[in-house]
């Protein structure tokens, strides 16, 4: 429009047709650097929606290790439960083994006083076989069992010093 104007205007308008023609060119460029922005824009929101899709991967990646964390961290809680529990059992499985342990040393113990008290039981019968062998049983012979008495045997201790001891028992029982 601008430029039909000077031509209009003739000699007049050339300095007008100059303005113009700047005009123009100057909006030939406004125009490409319209262009260029909306271009600038449209790639700024292309990344942005790119950086969102990014961002909410992100955050979906971090709530998921989140949960991840939070998992572990029962599992370390039901974890350390279980060792706890494992810790009272086998505290419970060394009392039971001292317990026993003490019952083995009592054992031992009266074992070894019961090995004793048969020693010393077989010493004492041992000597009271020895003193009851001066006995003499009347009416019984040297060589006949004592099984095929049929009275009760009169047992008779003669011993210089004391007076003569008659015992009368049965031993029916026993024999």
């Amino acid at each position: 429009n601008a430029a039909v104007e000077a031509a209009r205007a003739g000699v007049h308008g050339k300095g007008f047709a100059v303005v113009a023609d700047e005009v123009r060119n100057l909006a030939a460029k406004s125009a490409a650097a319209a262009s260029e922005t909306t271009s600038l824009i449209e790639g700024s929101v292309a990344k942005v929606n790119a950086g969102t899709e990014i961002a909410n991967a992100t955050a979906n990646a971090l709530e998921a290790i989140v949960a991840g964390i939070t998992e572990t961290s029962n599992l370390c809680d039901a974890i350390a439960d279980v060792s706890d529990e494992q810790t009272k059992g086998i505290d419970e499985v060394n009392k039971g083994i001292e317990d026993v342990s003490q019952v083995v040393q009592t054992n031992s113990a009266t074992a070894e006083e019961s090995a004793s008290s048969s020693e010393e039981l077989y010493g004492q019968a041992d000597s009271l076989r020895s003193l009851v062998s001066q006995f003499k049983l009347k009416g019984a012979k040297n060589n006949a069992k004592a099984s095929a008495i049929t009275e009760p045997p009169q047992i008779e201790m003669k011993h210089e010093d004391m007076p003569e001891i008659v015992l009368d028992f049965d031993m029916s029982d026993k024999y």
